[in-house]
């Protein structure tokens, strides 16, 4: 494991001193195909390492190198978890740092989504009364607004068993710095990859008492927030 550990220090030192060309550079590269399977192959090998070491049954070359293999997943742990912070802040800084635009039909889109996929309520509200709550704010009347009360009320009730605390207009909820939009494409991500998961955890926490519920979207926020503050 030396050699691994060693081009771990190398990577850590040019994430840490070098410029943001640099940093840049080995950025897209680590982000390779290749170099990420491989990435994940040492990590994986490191966990195994540990499986082995708790296993009574050495050879005798095991019992001669066990101590140096302690000493190198215990560094390489190091290195690792360096390279993961610095890697995550040079991946997500920009995201982190950025406002949501309330009128980009992008996170409006995800924003209704996270909806649609907790509620499914397209049975009972079209498509474009999905869009009603963030459009009002641009360019629909006050005339359509009091004509639609129960799209508008529906669609609030939805926001607010989803977490949010801006139910008039949901994109509000993520114009915070650090976590700026990237509360929402986490949320996002979770909510498209993990849908089982998501929809069980916004339905049951919808069944809790008010004292004991924890609002999605609020929680994902200031969780992102505290981990982003983290040195």
């Amino acid at each position: 494991m030396e050699t691994q550990y060693y081009a771990l220090v190398l990577i850590n030192i040019i994430m840490s001193k070098g410029n943001q060309i640099l940093r840049s550079s080995l950025l897209t590269a680590m982000s390779n195909t290749v170099v990420a399977i491989r990435l994940r192959e040492l990590v994986q090998s490191i966990i195994n390492s540990d499986e082995h070491s708790n296993n009574d049954s050495f050879t005798s070359l095991d019992t001669i190198t066990l101590s140096t293999r302690h000493l190198s997943r215990s560094s390489l742990i190091q290195q690792l978890c360096l390279l993961q912070r610095f890697y995550l802040n040079e991946l997500y800084t920009d995201a982190m740092n950025t406002l949501p635009d309330r009128y980009d039909t992008k996170y409006r889109d995800m924003i209704s989504e996270l909806r649609r996929s907790a509620f499914d309520t397209d049975l009972l509200l079209s498509e474009q009364s999905c869009q009603d709550l963030n459009a009002r704010v641009s360019s629909v009347s006050m005339n359509e607004t009091i004509t639609n009360p129960r799209r508008v009320e529906a669609l609030q009730r939805d926001y607010e068993r989803l977490g949010f605390q801006d139910l008039r207009e949901p994109i509000k909820d993520f114009q915070t710095i650090p976590s700026g939009i990237l509360s929402l494409q986490n949320l996002f991500y979770f909510c498209i990859h993990q849908k089982n998961d998501f929809i069980r955890f916004v339905l049951e926490n919808s069944c809790k008492t008010l004292q004991q519920q924890c609002p999605l979207v609020k929680s994902a926020i200031e969780y992102f927030d505290s981990l982003l503050i983290i040195e």
